[in-house]
């Protein structure tokens, strides 16, 4: 008995000694945003749908393949898609032309679905008990994807940590791994609205870069294709991905030995071997293994809008989250020993600035969300910047912490947390302006004036920013009113007017 007491007494302390504090700490920090998202009910995996475009696409694919065993997917987009305004949803339409091979277009990838797909068989025999059909459209279904998405982005923060950690110490690498993913679009997308791909290629891109990290110091045939398998997953899961390859071609080929063009096949034939399913999956429904599904219009190849990515306040990637170009900088101190891979994977990252500014179409957008395939490299910046700092290292922890304190506010006003009182101050405007009773609005078609009038569609164009152009004060004022906001949900302070 005193034995057994003596190890249960003795059991915290060896489990402290086999976890590391590192990832004990970045599963604190998911689990809090997850609790926080969750307590503000901005998050809520129980009750979100997959539908509108980019959702659709990404389920249908392995939908299809699981439940109807082909890749017709009328029935998902009319399903999925059933309480969608008809038009709404235009490359998600049961309705639109078929292609050559008389199948319906999907413009999106095959990778997201397919990582996706062991939540979803996990889910399958426990929809009854959940209250759903087995028949992959009940909300048990929706509920696994959306935390599936939240999972990849924890094990793409764990991986960016441990790829930071081939240089750099525990708590160098725990720090800017958490600050630069929550201080990035990543963020917004790990705890999503809408079931998107970009969790889940953050996931991708940072076991890409870990595999390439780890792995590449031995210079074996076998090692370099399984680099190859990591960025033919990330090419699966978002296409753009595939310009990564930038990084293994230049560690190869700026590395003298006689097996590097042999090497850098390889990992080439690893990459395609994993982007194989998309191959197939295009031929069925395009009748091509390559193909820009959009059309060929869809990225101005000549006509790269560099300002608007980067600074535009409509998307911009430094616009909305700052701490990313700043630690960027990082990336002009290099230690001369890792010159090479460091520049490897700032060309990398130019490379995806310059992609997505030949295709800004982004759409209803948290920031420049095509970027948070990037997160691992804005962490490399940010722990070079601060290990330049030298004594002064713990000021710039501070000002990265400031930058995640508001990213986060900026995630609660764009996921809809004040969005109460911008419909408030644009009806009391509106009431004043025209004399009308605040109870009926709803009911009205036209206003004294004349001017036809939808309550719903007024509505939408006053919460942030969906309807309407995004305006300095939400931007930049309105952030105090966000931290209003979050005492009186926790404090039970006065709301505000």
């Amino acid at each position: 008995m005193n034995a057994a007491l003596q190890h249960l007494a003795n059991f915290p302390k060896r489990w402290s000694h086999h976890v590391d504090p590192g990832t004990a700490a970045i599963l604190l920090v998911f689990l809090v945003y997850f609790w926080f998202f969750t307590t503000l009910n901005l998050y809520r995996p129980l009750f979100q749908t997959i539908h509108a475009n980019d959702p659709v696409g990404y389920y249908s694919w392995i939908h299809s393949m699981l439940f109807d065993g082909d890749l017709d997917f009328e029935n998902e987009y009319r399903e999925l898609n059933k309480y969608i305004t008809p038009g709404a949803a235009q490359w998600a339409n049961p309705n639109s032309p078929r292609t050559a091979t008389g199948h319906l277009s999907n413009c999106f990838a095959i990778g997201p679905g397919l990582l996706w797909s062991p939540f979803i068989l996990l889910a399958h025999p426990l929809a009854p008990d959940l209250g759903g059909k087995p028949d992959g459209f009940s909300q048990p279904y929706h509920m696994a994807v959306f935390l599936a998405i939240s999972l990849y982005g924890l094990f793409g923060l764990l991986l960016t940590y441990f790829f930071l950690r081939t240089w750099f110490s525990s708590g160098l690498s725990v720090i800017t791994a958490l600050c630069a993913w929550a201080a990035s679009p990543a963020l917004y997308y790990t705890y999503p609205e809408f079931a998107m791909s970009h969790s889940t290629s953050f996931f991708t891109t940072a076991l890409f870069l870990f595999t390439w990290a780890r792995l590449r110091q031995e210079n074996t045939l076998l090692r370099w294709f399984l680099i190859g398998l990591a960025l033919g997953l990330a090419a699966l899961v978002r296409w753009q991905n595939i310009l990564f390859a930038i990084i293994p071609a230049i560690d190869l080929l700026t590395t003298p030995s006689r097996k590097n063009a042999l090497n850098l096949s390889i990992c080439a034939a690893g990459s395609l071997l994993a982007f194989i399913p998309q191959m197939i999956g295009w031929k069925i429904i395009f009748g091509k293994f390559f193909t820009v599904p959009q059309g060929p219009d869809f990225v101005q190849w000549t006509h790269p809008d560099f300002l608007a990515a980067l600074f535009s306040l409509k998307f911009g990637l430094i616009t909305w989250t700052p701490l990313c170009g700043i630690a960027l900088l990082g990336f002009f101190w290099t230690p001369k020993e890792h010159r090479k891979i460091y520049g490897a994977l700032a060309a990398a990252f130019l490379l995806q600035v310059y992609i997505n500014a030949c295709a800004l179409n982004l759409g209803w957008a948290f920031g420049m969300r095509r970027m948070s395939d990037c997160v691992p490299i804005f962490a490399l910046g940010l722990a070079l910047l601060l290990a330049r700092l030298g004594r002064f290292k713990f000021l710039g922890i501070a000002v990265a912490a400031l930058f995640v304190a508001w990213n986060t506010l900026f995630v609660l006003q764009y996921a809809g947390f004040i969005d109460t009182i911008y419909i408030q101050r644009a009806t009391n405007e509106l009431v004043q302006q025209h004399g009308l009773n605040p109870e009926t609005l709803s009911e009205i078609t036209t206003l004294p004036d004349g001017q036809p009038f939808n309550y719903y569609a007024f509505v939408y164009q006053h919460v942030f920013p969906r309807g309407a152009s995004l305006s300095f004060q939400q931007f930049v004022p309105d952030k105090f009113l966000v931290l209003w906001m979050l005492a009186t949900h926790f404090f039970g302070c006065p709301p505000p007017t």
